[in-house]
């Protein structure tokens, strides 16, 4: 009986712990997407990314950017007009799927030499 109630105890202080960290994960967007760039346009970049839901295709995704979104590439800032095709990125999103920051690699083993 002990036992069960620590773990019940643990369980409900991790929650009121976790809450506000997650619901202010929410206000700021929270999510990070990650895959290759297929297009980029004026206000919009296109990945490409595994199937989260196991399947064996890709899904394509895109986020918004502004003059707000920091790039960076190999680590170094860089510019949206910097980013290329096939590049890796880690894209994370903000409030209306407004892209925050991206930072792509080019798949360069020398980088940050």
């Amino acid at each position: 009986m002990r036992a069960w109630t620590a773990a019940l105890v643990c369980t409900v202080l991790m929650a009121l712990v976790a809450s506000p960290l997650l619901a202010a994960d929410k206000k700021s967007g929270g999510k990070t997407l990650e895959g290759r760039i297929v297009k980029i346009d004026n206000i919009r970049i296109t990945i490409e990314m595994p199937d989260e839901r196991g399947g064996k295709g890709v899904m394509r995704t895109y986020a918004n950017y502004d003059n707000s979104t920091t790039v960076t590439i190999d680590g170094k800032d860089a510019k949206m007009k910097d980013l290329t095709q096939r590049m890796h990125v880690v894209i994370t999103v903000g409030g209306k799927n407004t892209a925050k920051s991206i930072a792509a690699d080019t798949g360069n083993d020398k980088h940050g030499q």
